[in-house]
């Protein structure tokens, strides 16, 4: 055995293989065994290393600090951070006929299927297909574009990404319990069964029973398996089951919470609840909720406007906040700040897809991409995705960046617009804009550029462009154009294929044109039937895809089908074009009729239409200046001004049209000048010509009016005609200064058709009364129906802005509380006599007379609305008993108006356009008498003459059109009138009364003619020409413009004078009332003449031959007379009449004999 000693030995020895010892055995510690109940071991609790208790103090201090940048985060929602069961606030973006798109807060978008909208819902459309029937609203129906509505996230997809929701109540209250229901709480609940007082509605709550009462109802659709947004009005307990009473909230209402205590297993989104905001955290706001019970934080996208920074709002502040969501496990709650007018989200922007945006600068760059602001006021992101799909190869993210640095300036491209986070999406490059083109950007009816994929044997072909994907059928494809594959094809987007990501389009060259209207939704059907509707919005073009024996049908976008009928009773169709139609032709029809409910829509061809699409354009308003509004074009983007004076054919009117519009509206423009357009021409360009040659001769054409240096012109309301026409003021006391420019005036013309230029024309313009109101009255009628469409119109929109006085209508009965009294006019506040009407609204009421009685302030009184003052924004009020028991709410009818019926009537309220009337003898409708009766007034002299006796014309609505005396004879002198320019000659100083010897029958001579008096009209027919033409040719008079001022009116007052009233209206009641009037303005030394006349009249009767019994007895008694005049006895002289027989040729007037005034 050999030891071997180490040079330095320190510890015991080491032993080695080879020492020939055996190996000391090893025991191991004997395990314990144990029998029953085990025992844990005793261990000795080991003291950690420093290094190990460092790292377990450091881990642990990031967990907490992790924890605390949590809590004071305001983060988006993403889809990493989106969870299945959560309840989110979402904007519906599109609508299919199987499913929905829906995109949810921080550019998130998923799909409502169908059977996910409510149980009522699925059960209507299994038995409309059972029963082939067509009577189930459709998604459109139910939802509209931009609508907020809650979902829940039913089931997520990473890969692709894809999220399915779910509105169905069932699904979205089904953590939701019976206890959990208080009143004020909201809920969306379905309409499933309609009862005698109201509806079942399905909550989707287990052992909860609804009713809706129809009072609760708030003018809310009923139809069966919509959802509605409701308030907890009324909870009973019975046993395990509750039933509990809703209150549907109006359609454009706030969807308030109102509960005394906060649950935020209860708390919905879409509420609006009282924020309190606290301090600025990352990427955002931190605030409370409930009296600073519950946290709530808001995103920097969800600010009040889109460019809001965190760091404007002042601690403390309380805001109205939407609940936009709440997180599952740190039960935070996130709102938004922004305001959602009418529960839907802003979509009106002035910024188009495809629109090039300059100056745009950096303001920050997240890892979402780079965010830019431009125009002060609006929001873009560049996506980082955007950026990096053009880099190439081996790259250096931060370096490809670092170009988007804060404060840099971009020049960029729209891609699309997100409406509920307001911010577009750009690209800063062309190539990127058509590879970022995606099945969310196309939108039904637009233009885009696509590549042809592949051609079809049967005729069409494959279309895709980024990550669309479509086709141009057979139906829709154009033979007549060669594409091949891997080109680019201008098509039209018509609509989605059903359960597919596929689009079809378009390539008829017909349907490519810029500016056709293309119907595409059922909300623009109902807009085209309303009465409101301008003619150019019930305008679309189609492709005729059936023909048969009576009728054309016509397909529209989205599949929309109308019958063009052959025949329609009331309408008169343009045959020779209808004949040229084939299947495959594309053609524009008009709206005739459209039923919602059996959405059956039908078509017609209007014989005076006119295809004037290159004078009319759509725009989009930019600016609202005081002076007028600033437009972009939809064409070619260009910019454009509409002027104040150019948005109706009433000026007090512009300034309440320039007053409602918004930035980003949409609007039907005319083009007048350059850079300048107009509104209120849209209608009477698509009804008349718009080229000269176009207009027969002695057509009525509009001009606009403007003075220059002193002389008054204007400009025809023609696309190939500029040069202005001079005007005449028929009024020696107006200037042409004083006249607006802008005016509306009309002037008939007459022109060379062989003419090519202004000057070759030789066009001549004549603006006198007699040259644009050939029909007379009927001019007078179509002006005020004109004027009180207009005033309706800014009704209706008043009405949708939610003013109080646009809910009363003329007629209606009120009752009205006095509050001041200012300049013999009482202030009061209206309110409807309707049961349970909470509308009020401000009124003027002329005060009573002394006999009426007193009222004080604080009374309260019965009164009716006399007119709607849309300018005031007021309601007129009559609360004179002595008149309102002359005015009631009966429908005139055309068959009880006669104009040689006269009406005693005295005045209520008046403006620069109409007067208002009542009747003075009996009860009936409003009288609407004309203050202005033509656009060419601001040219006429008009005499103001009293109302108190008129003529009703025609019916007005709810009220009677009528017309003064003197106003009748001057119009009507113009009715029926073939040609007119054929009528220059002299007239007779006044009509003349000739007796026959051999015939009794009374004849009146005017302008060289004889007419028999039972062949009179109510008013001579003859045209009354002005003195001061009198004597001119008719050569001349074609020349100039006439005059037609003072000579006139004083010859048409001469011809409506009361000597004449006989003639024009022969009742026996208008006989006595002249008679009487007559007698009272007679002065004494008259009487002595007329009576001396009148005793030298009997001596030459006597000495005449004899008469017959039957003509002495219908000569009146001189001595009768006589006594009548100078002692007054009226009432003596009007029994001698009723005794008299009525004989021809007897004149009333003088009371004379025919051979006695001869």
């Amino acid at each position: 055995m050999v030891y071997v000693e180490a040079s330095f030995p320190r510890g015991k020895k080491t032993e080695t293989e080879d020492d020939g010892l055996a190996p000391k055995k090893k025991f191991k510690p004997r395990q314990r065994e144990n029998y029953g109940a085990s025992t844990e071991e005793e261990a000795k609790q080991r003291k950690p290393r420093p290094k190990d208790r460092r790292r377990v103090l450091k881990e642990e201090k990031e967990e907490e600090l992790e924890e605390q940048e949590l809590a004071c985060k305001a983060s988006n929602l993403g889809f990493v951070t989106l969870q299945t069961g959560m309840l989110v606030l979402g904007c519906v973006q599109r609508t299919f006929k199987t499913h929905m798109e829906v995109t949810l807060p921080g550019r998130i978008t998923g799909t409502v299927p169908v059977p996910a909208i409510s149980e009522a819902y699925t059960k209507r459309l299994q038995a409309m297909i059972d029963r082939q029937s067509f009577d189930c609203p459709t998604l459109d129906d139910l939802y509209k574009v931009n609508e907020l509505v809650y979902v829940k996230v039913m089931e997520k997809q990473t890969s692709p990404r894809q999220l399915t929701l779910s509105l169905n109540p069932h699904d979205l209250h089904s953590s939701f319990t019976a206890n959990q229901l208080v009143p004020g709480l909201v809920l969306s609940a379905t309409l499933s069964i309609e009862e005698d007082h109201g509806y079942t509605m399905d909550v989707g709550i287990r052992n909860v029973r609804a009713f809706l009462p129809k009072e609760n109802l708030c003018k809310n659709p009923t139809e069966i398996g919509r959802n509605l947004f409701c308030s907890i009005e009324k909870v009973t307990r019975q046993g395990t089951t509750v039933t509990i009473i809703l209150k549907a909230f109006r359609p454009k209402e706030s969807r308030l919470l109102n509960v005394s205590m906060a649950n935020l297993e209860t708390i919905v989104p879409g509420c609006v609840v009282p924020f309190t905001v606290g301090s600025v955290v990352k990427h955002g706001l931190r605030g409370t909720l409930f009296d600073d019970t519950v946290a709530a934080f808001v995103n920097e996208t969800m600010l009040t406007q889109p460019n809001s920074k965190p760091e404007s709002y002042t601690m403390f502040q309380q805001l109205d906040a939407t609940v936009l969501y709440v997180m599952p496990v740190t039960k935070h709650v996130f709102v938004s700040l922004a305001k959602y007018p009418g529960n839907r989200a802003e979509n009106s922007v002035a910024y188009a897809a495809g629109e090039t945006i300059e100056n745009a600068h950096v303001v920050t760059v997240t890892s979402a991409g780079a965010w830019l602001q431009f125009a002060k006021e609006y929001r873009a992101l560049l996506p980082k995705s955007v950026i990096m799909k053009r880099i190439k190869g081996n790259y250096e993210e931060s370096v490809v960046m670092s170009k988007y640095h804060v404060g840099s300036v971009h020049t960029l491209r729209i891609l699309r617009y997100d409406p509920l986070n307001r911010t577009f999406i750009v690209c800063d490059t062309l190539d990127n804009a058509v590879d970022e083109l995606t099945l969310q950007d196309i939108q039904i009816g637009e233009i885009y550029q696509m590549r042809v994929k592949k051609l079809l044997d049967a005729g069409g072909f494959f279309v895709e462009q980024g990550a669309v994907r479509g086709s141009v059928s057979r139906e829709w494809f154009d033979r007549t154009q060669h594409v091949k594959e891997g080109a680019r094809v201008q098509v039209r987007a018509m609509m989605f294929e059903p359960s597919t990501p596929f689009v079809q389009f378009t390539n008829l060259p017909n349907l490519l044109k810029k500016g056709i209207r293309i119907l595409s939704s059922r909300e623009q059907l109902e807009n085209a039937n309303s009465i409101l509707t301008a003619p150019e919005a019930k305008q679309f073009h189609g492709l005729v895809v059936q023909e048969t024996r009576d009728y054309f049908m016509i397909k529209f976008a989205n599949d929309i089908k109308g019958l063009l009928m052959k025949h329609l009773r009331d309408m008169e169709q343009d045959t020779a074009k209808m004949h040229t139609l084939r299947v495959g032709s594309v053609v524009q029809v008009t709206v005739h009729q459209y039923n919602s409910a059996t959405q059956k829509l039908l078509l017609s061809l209007p014989l005076h239409s006119t295809d004037t699409v290159s004078t009319l354009t759509e725009a989009t308003v930019i600016a609202v200046l005081p002076t007028g509004v600033e437009i972009v074009l939809k064409e070619d983007r260009s910019k454009g001004t509409i002027p104040l004076q150019y948005f109706s054919d009433f000026a007090a009117h512009n300034p309440l049209y320039v007053g409602q519009l918004k930035e980003g509206q949409k609007l039907s423009v005319v083009k007048l000048r350059q850079n300048t357009y107009s509104v209120r021409d849209v209608e009477y360009c698509h009804k008349k010509p718009m080229l000269l040659k176009n207009n027969p001769q002695g057509a009525v054409v509009r001009a606009s009016y403007f003075s220059r240096n002193g002389q008054p012109f204007a400009n025809l309301l023609l696309s190939d005609y500029a040069k202005p026409i001079e005007v005449r003021l028929r009024d020696e006391d107006k200037q042409a200064e004083t006249i607006p420019d802008g005016e509306i005036i009309y002037a008939r013309i007459t022109y060379d058709h062989k003419g090519n230029t202004d000057e070759s024309f030789k066009l001549n313009a004549n603006t006198q009364r007699r040259m644009v109101c050939p029909r007379g009255i009927e001019h007078v009628y179509e002006y005020m129906e004109t004027y009180m469409h207009d005033v309706r119109c800014l009704i209706e929109r008043y009405k949708k802005a939610g003013k109080a006085f646009a809910n009363f209508t003329v007629g209606q009965q009120v009752r009205c509380t006095i509050e001041s009294e200012v300049a013999e006019k009482l202030v009061v506040k209206v309110q409807s006599e309707e049961d349970g009407s909470e509308d009020t609204a401000k009124g003027i009421a002329e005060k009573p007379s002394a006999t009426s009685g007193n009222y004080g302030i604080g009374d309260e009184v019965v009164g009716r609305i006399i007119w709607v003052d849309v300018v005031r924004q007021v309601v007129q009020v009559c609360i004179d008993p002595a008149r309102l028991k002359f005015i009631d709410q009966s429908k005139p009818k055309a068959s009880e108006l006669n104009p040689s019926e006269r009406l005693h009537c005295t005045e209520l309220y008046s403006n620069e356009y109409v007067h208002i009337c009542c009747a003075t003898k009996k009860a009936g409708p409003l009288i609407v008498v004309p203050v202005k009766h033509h656009y060419n007034d601001v040219l006429w002299k008009t005499g103001g003459k009293p109302v108190n006796i008129v003529l009703p014309m025609h019916p007005l609505g709810d009220m009677i059109f009528a017309v003064t005396k003197y106003n009748y004879g001057l119009y009507n002198g113009f009715d029926n009138m073939e040609n007119p320019t054929k009528l220059y000659t002299k007239h007779q100083k006044r009509p003349q009364c000739v007796q026959n010897e051999n015939d009794s029958t009374l004849k009146l001579r005017s302008q060289g003619k004889l007419r028999y008096v039972n062949e009179l009209p109510e008013t001579f027919q003859e045209q009354l020409l002005d003195d001061d033409q009198a004597e001119k040719s008719e050569s001349e008079i074609d020349e100039s413009d006439g005059d037609d001022s003072d000579a006139s009116d004083s010859y048409r007052d001469s011809v409506d004078d009361d000597e004449d009233e006989d003639f024009v209206c022969s009742d026996t009641e208008d006989q006595e009332e002249g008679l009487s009037e007559k007698i009272t303005e007679e002065k004494t030394k008259m009487i002595k003449k007329q009576s001396n006349q009148e005793a030298d009249g009997h001596k030459k009767l006597a000495k005449g031959p004899k008469r017959t019994q039957e003509n002495i007895a219908a000569h009146c008694s001189h001595k009768t007379r006589e006594a009548a005049q100078r002692y007054g006895q009226v009432k003596q002289l009007r029994k001698e009449i009723e005794k008299t027989p009525a004989r021809v040729g007897y004149c009333i007037v003088c009371r004379s004999d025919p051979e006695e005034r001869e």
